[in-house]
């Protein structure tokens, strides 16, 4: 399963060319999120991100409803701008 998820994370992240590559295993279960929310499914994986203030590893958030795991949200902190990107429909 979590081949599944490093794969709709690495493609959803794929054409933003900030992102270079995944941080090793860095794919986990995020239990407070998943604890919060039980309609959905949450893991994070790191990734090496070169953004205009230098490099950074950024943390992906992958939010999976169980009642239709087609539905698949992404969020993270963008770094350059210091804000969230907001959940976002993953295709």
């Amino acid at each position: 399963m979590n081949k599944c998820f490093q794969q709709v994370i690495a493609n959803a992240v794929r054409s933003d060319s900030h992102f270079l590559s995944p941080v090793p295993y860095s794919l986990l279960p995020d239990w407070v999120l998943n604890q919060a929310d039980p309609r959905f499914s949450f893991v994070f994986e790191d990734f090496n991100f070169l953004g205009n203030s230098g490099g950074h590893t950024v943390r992906v958030w992958l939010a999976t409803e169980k009642a239709n795991p087609s539905n698949r949200y992404l969020d993270f902190m963008d770094p350059d701008k210091g804000a969230w990107t907001g959940w976002k429909p993953v295709p």
